[in-house]
């Protein structure tokens, strides 16, 4: 397949996005609005993706300003979906032009579990009352569909097999080879459309075998299948006989807390530990590691209260129960450059600046204020934000800078302009 890439017989669909054999066929939209809020270019999406009436006015690119690198139609294709199939218990802009819309239950009608990387804590949603009339969680839809699929595969289709491209992971060697700008990781996968449901209702072996890597540091995590093993029960048989269960979203929950570093000290410190060896000695990780080692949340302690999190290699931040969470902190603490700190001041560039950075003064809500240098505010004008820029640096990948994947790092779009009346502080107000 590269050499065939190589010799330009092969290309990537996105090369190609209005070849029909490169249109998405089905879209499944969960508890998001798409459709009017998050697709940025709305119009275009209703144009292209759903064959809708759009108010689209722009006219088209000129030759000189068209992409070379993707192919260019004259006549863009209308309507590219078959299916548009929303979850949500919301009557957005997405469920209205959807071509089914499934009820999915509130916060207060099932068992989940919510955190942010903005607050300290883990807390989790319990059902006050049942799903009401033909409602169901997330997790019911979910495994019902993947049951109907299953049953539906026999004789139909059964055993499949998937070529996979995946991004290049931060801190791998992938990302920084020696002969330069590289492609992704290739990887063929064997699919069986049959044991769908029982695959998605089990842990599966793959933990086990080759651990669970988050930027660049494995943790194996056989203990944890063995935990889930005893605390939740193994499939008798079908194809995750053996392997424990997570056939209900109590147990879904449970997986997802024995899993992440920041709720089971035992994976966080494995992985501080692992870090450590990388950053050699006078780290100071092998201390913070066996001071995590013996904490654990469990699915009925969120249910109780909000419990804190723990520090994590997952996340740059230290936290414990002296501090709240801050950016690059355990960077700073502990390891090089703690040692490096008094020398010169360092500046760093985070991918969550919207976050944790310094913001341009900007007001956000009645009366709030802003200062402007003296230059800045010799009339007054109104003022916009800088339009939504690219940075270059954002397009780098394959060179040790950054790697792309889904969700993980992008700029954040901006769907409206805001226009800023800017006074001096002694000027009337006139509107």
């Amino acid at each position: 397949m590269e050499q065939q890439l190589e010799a330009g017989r092969l290309a990537f669909a996105c090369e190609d996005p209005d070849d029909p054999v490169n249109w998405p066929r089905v879209l499944t939209v969960w508890r998001a609005n798409l459709i009017g809020s998050s697709a940025k270019g709305n119009e275009y999406f209703l144009r292209h993706l759903l064959g809708a009436d759009d108010n689209a006015s722009a006219a088209q690119a000129p030759q000189e300003h068209r992409p070379r690198e993707v192919a260019w139609r004259e006549e863009a294709p209308r309507g590219k979906l078959d299916l548009l199939l929303a979850l949500d218990f919301r009557m957005t802009s997405t469920t209205l032009f959807a071509d089914l819309v499934l009820p999915a239950a509130t916060w207060y009608e099932k068992h989940d579990l919510s955190s942010t990387d903005m607050h300290p804590f883990v807390h989790a949603f319990s059902p006050a009352i049942d799903p009401p009339w033909q409602a169901r969680t997330d997790f019911e839809i979910f495994h019902g569909l993947a049951a109907k699929v299953a049953e539906l595969a026999h004789g139909r289709l059964e055993d499949a097999w998937d070529l996979v491209a995946t991004a290049l992971q931060h801190d791998t060697p992938g990302e920084a080879p020696p002969e330069g700008p590289t492609q992704p990781q290739y990887t063929l996968v064997k699919r069986d459309y049959t044991a769908l449901a029982d695959q998605l209702a089990a842990f599966g072996p793959l933990p086990d075998e080759h651990g669970m890597q988050v930027r660049g540091i494995t943790v194996h995590t056989t203990p944890e299948s063995h935990w889930l093993a005893e605390r939740c029960g193994t499939a008798r048989e079908g194809a995750a006989r053996g392997r424990p269960m997570l056939d209900t979203d109590v147990k879904m929950c449970e997986a997802i807390l024995a899993l992440s570093g920041t709720t089971n000290g035992r994976v966080a410190a494995e992985g501080f530990r692992q870090l450590g060896v990388r950053c050699g000695p006078g780290s100071g990780l092998e201390e913070l590691a066996a001071s995590l080692a013996e904490r654990r949340i469990v699915f009925s302690d969120t249910q109780a209260r909000p419990v804190q999190v723990g520090a994590s290699f997952e996340w740059s931040g230290k936290e414990g129960p002296e501090r709240r969470y801050a950016p690059f902190t355990i960077n700073t603490d502990r390891g090089r450059q703690r040692q490096r700190r008094g020398r010169r001041p360092r500046r760093r560039l985070p991918p969550h600046a919207a976050r944790h950075g310094v913001h341009v003064p900007r007001p956000r809500t009645p009366g709030e204020r802003a200062h402007l240098r003296d230059h800045g505010a010799a009339r007054r004008r109104p003022q916009r934000p800088e339009r939504l820029l690219i940075k270059p640096t954002h397009l780098i990948g394959g060179h040790a800078q950054l790697c792309f994947a889904p969700n993980y790092y992008g700029p954040t779009g901006n769907q409206r302009d805001a226009v800023t009346v800017i006074r001096r502080r002694s000027e009337e107000v006139t509107y």
